[in-house]
């Protein structure tokens, strides 16, 4: 579990979510990666504060066809990937009084305009962000 603003689950990350699922209704495979990134200082959460929160969230996903199997998976596979921020609708980072935007909010915001293919990224840079080498 990776704590997410609302603004990125539910908007930004959902319009990701949304295209895997027409990928998978039109035959591929995917395999997903996803995870934090913690490049700036967004504080800590919990009962303990000892929960560090992501100042941008990742994603990586291999597209591959229905047949074929992880094993299949190279540097020439079809590749999406993706560094999002973990910030509010209006662009600032999230702290204890302002992190509970709620859908309905951001539905009255008209978000849909914010998608997925804005935070597309090279491989190369989340392996950098995030310290795992995919190859």
């Amino acid at each position: 579990i990776i704590p997410q603003t609302a603004f990125l689950n539910q908007i930004i990350w959902d319009t990701l979510e949304e295209h895997s699922r027409r990928l998978v209704r039109n035959g591929k495979k995917l395999f997903i990666i996803a995870g934090p990134a913690y490049d700036e200082d967004f504080g800590k959460i919990g009962p303990r504060k000892d929960i560090p929160v992501p100042s941008k969230n990742f994603k990586v996903i291999f597209v591959l066809d229905a047949r074929q199997t992880a094993a299949d998976i190279n540097q020439n596979t079809e590749m999406i990937s993706v560094m999002m921020p973990n910030v509010l609708s209006n662009g600032q980072k999230p702290n204890e009084s302002n992190v509970c935007e709620t859908r309905s909010q951001l539905r009255q915001m008209n978000l849909r305009n914010q998608t997925w293919e804005k935070y597309r990224v090279t491989l190369a840079e989340i392996e950098k962000a995030s310290g795992i080498d995919f190859f």
